[in-house]
This record gives C-alpha cells, sequence and structure tokens, in this order.
C-alpha cells in the first residue's frame, strides 16, 4: 500500500507538467498538492499513533484530487461537464465516507476511482493529442 500511495503521489506530482500546459495552473498546482498529500499519507500510516495526523492528511489529499478535474472544468470547455460531473460526484461520495456511518469503505473508494478513472482518460487524451515526430 505504501509502495503504491508513493508511486502515485510521485505520478501525480509529474502529471502537473503536462496539466501545466494544456489545463493550466490551477489544474497542475491541484496534482501536485494531491501528489505531496498522497506521499504524506504514506509517511505517516494508520498503525503509527498519529491516526488524526493521517485522517487530515488525507481529507486534505482527497480535496486536492477531487480539485483536479473541478479545475479542468473550464479550460476544457464542452468536455468539461464530464469533469464537473465527475468532481462532484467523487466529492459526494467522499463526503459521504467521512461523514455517514455504514460501508464507508465503499464510497471512499467509489470516488477516489472516479477521479483517478479521470485522470487516466485525460493523461491518455493528453498523449494522443501530441505531435508525434517522424524520425528521418
Amino acid at each position: 500500500m505504501t509502495a503504491g500511495f508513493l508511486l502515485f503521489g510521485a505520478g501525480m506530482t509529474v502529471f502537473s507538467v503536462a496539466l501545466r500546459r494544456t489545463l493550466g495552473r490551477a489544474t497542475a498546482l491541484a496534482a501536485v498538492a494531491a501528489g505531496v498529500c498522497t506521499i504524506a499519507v504514506a509517511a505517516v500510516p494508520l498503525d503509527a499513533g498519529y491516526d488524526g495526523l493521517h485522517g487530515t492528511l488525507a481529507g486534505a489529499g482527497y480535496a486536492a484530487l477531487v480539485a483536479v478535474p473541478a479545475t479542468a472544468v473550464r479550460p476544457l470547455g464542452r468536455q468539461g461537464t464530464v469533469a464537473a460531473t465527475v468532481a462532484l460526484t467523487a466529492t459526494i461520495c467522499l463526503l459521504v465516507s467521512v461523514i455517514v456511518e455504514g460501508p464507508v469503505g465503499l464510497f471512499q473508494r467509489l470516488g477516489l476511482t472516479l477521479v483517478d478513472g479521470w485522470i487516466v482518460v485525460t493523461a491518455v487524451g493528453l498523449v494522443r493529442r501530441r505531435p508525434r515526430t517522424v524520425p528521418p
């Protein structure tokens, strides 16, 4: 789990470079914040006795992660509707996972998976749009 968090955090930070060029500074900063928070969560695992700090860092990471598609709405134009829907639905799921008793893990995973899926689709779209050079 820790290795996955570290890789995701690093990946989001690197992904922010492409986001800066295509979707703007706010989206790139949200990606960096999500990456940094994810790395911080990995550094403060639940079983280390810092549950409050872990929860605070995770909450900040959730907010930053949802901010990635939310800040991309305007730069995406018509396609921004999908980003807005993902951001809103993920926000609701993550809030439910924090405030409602019951199957909180389900809502946490739904919210995070929605945003992760949007990130993957966006990354693939950026790669496909990038002009390719043909070697001589």
